[in-house]
């Protein structure tokens, strides 16, 4: 019946939750090559290229350290040596030396002293360096560097590197054959061979690099001196005193046209060649402005207009970035050779050293061209008036070009520039160590 107040209610059960489910089984066991010690020997692989980059930046650091420091003790003692040997050559009483020998032994010396120094250095540093990688296992990191992409440029290379060696010195470049044959072949001036050699290497030097430019340069000037000066000077001065002894009165003329140069039938393409030599070394001149412009690092402050570096305008040499590598290697600065230089007399002027020596080459070539367009015109008027050209008259003319060009290939020999690098018959200018390892790295 209905339900009363007060009366009881019976309440239905709850059924309890239903139970979780089952974990879910354990995996399957690893198959036998990916086992720990299989995985282990993986990541070892894997980390070791990263702990060989390290080891090898260490060892680096520290061998440069080392080196430095060995290399800075090593050239106190050279130098000590040195000072040495100069007191005693510049005393000859006590060494009873006569005063006139002791001074020329004392300029031998000198002028030896830089390349023996590199010598002894180079011999005493290579056995600290085999002291210091015989402890050391070389791991095989990453491939050796590869061959040039053609045979023509291994020939290059080797060319270029047996004429501007970055880290031989002139004594040890002696010991070559190569460099004698290169350095015949650029003595010899007869059928246009050596301006051939400078136009070819002309075409095959790194012309946007100021060292190689400027180097090319001031060996051209100098061979110019040797093969075109000098030993014309030798040859021709010869045989006109030949012709001037031997012959008489009447056949002068006769034996000077026999031994004239102008007899043979390459002598007009020889003069066309130099021609153009003369105009490669003006071209070389000319971009050295731009090579020095190029090659400056962008990691350094450039030069401002009055020649001062524009982070010592900004407020001290701090203001301009350091340089990334380490102390051991020098510093690409940007190059000031041929710009405004400081505490020289020609820092106001425009362009520095290389208008003057522009400037030098242009008188030069003007006085050679000028006396032989003297002779020309002289020479053409006796024709005009003759009614006809005669062998004589040619004779001169080409006698009087041979001598221009001897007077101009003399006057290269004295530039008013920075000690330049004559050939080695002359005279030798050692490079600094830090060209030579920037060279080196490039």
């Amino acid at each position: 019946g209905p339900c009363r107040p007060g009366a009881l209610t019976l309440k239905m059960p709850v059924p309890p939750p239903p139970p979780p489910p089952p974990p879910p089984p354990p995996p399957p066991p690893p198959p036998l090559d990916s086992d720990p010690f299989s995985q282990l020997a993986e990541l070892v692989e894997e980390l070791q290229l990263p702990l060989a980059n390290l080891c090898e930046g260490s060892w680096a650091a520290t061998s440069a350290q080392v080196n430095e420091v060995v290399e800075a003790k090593i050239e106190a003692a050279f130098e000590k040596i040195a000072e040495r040997i100069r007191q005693q050559l510049q005393r000859p009483r006590e060494n009873e030396i006569p005063r006139l020998l002791g001074r020329g032994m004392h300029a031998v010396f000198e002028n030896v002293w830089p390349d023996l120094r590199e010598m002894l250095l180079e011999y005493a540093m290579s056995g600290v360096e085999r002291g210091l990688t015989r402890v050391r296992k070389d791991l095989p990191l990453k491939p050796p560097p590869s061959q040039p992409p053609s045979r023509l440029a291994r020939v290059r290379n080797r060319l270029l590197y047996t004429l501007y060696p970055y880290d031989r010195s002139f004594l040890s470049q002696c010991c070559q054959w190569q460099y004698w044959l290169l350095f015949g072949i650029q003595c010899v001036a007869y059928f246009g061979i050596s301006s051939l050699f400078f136009l070819a290497v002309g075409c095959l030097i790194e012309r946007r690099d100021e060292f190689q430019l400027a180097q090319h340069v001031l060996y051209m000037k100098g061979f110019m001196f040797l093969s075109t000066g000098f030993l014309g000077l030798v040859f021709y001065g010869g045989s006109d005193m030949y012709c001037a002894a031997a012959a008489s009165p009447e056949t002068l003329l006769a034996c000077l046209h026999d031994v004239s140069p102008g007899r043979r039938a390459s002598y007009a393409a020889e003069c066309v060649l130099y021609s153009l030599q003369v105009a490669a070394v003006w071209w070389a001149m000319l971009q050295l402005r731009l090579a020095a412009q190029r090659q400056a690092a962008p990691d350094y402050a450039p030069l401002g207009d009055d020649g001062e570096e524009e982070g010592e305008k900004a407020g001290g040499r701090s203001s301009a970035p350091r340089s990334p590598l380490p102390s051991s290697v020098p510093s690409p600065v940007p190059p000031r050779a041929f710009g405004r230089r400081r505490g020289q007399s020609i820092k106001g002027r425009r362009g520095g050293w290389l208008a003057r020596l522009i400037a030098y080459e242009v008188c030069c070539f003007g006085l050679c061209a000028a006396l032989f367009a003297a002779a020309a015109v002289h020479h053409g008027f006796r024709v005009a008036a003759g009614g006809g050209p005669r062998p004589e008259d040619w004779t001169m003319i080409w006698t009087t070009l041979t001598w221009c060009k001897t007077l101009y290939g003399l006057l290269a020999a004295r530039n008013p520039s920075p000690p330049s690098r004559l050939p080695a018959a002359f005279g030798t200018r050692q490079h600094s160590r830090g060209v030579s390892s920037l060279l080196g790295a490039h």
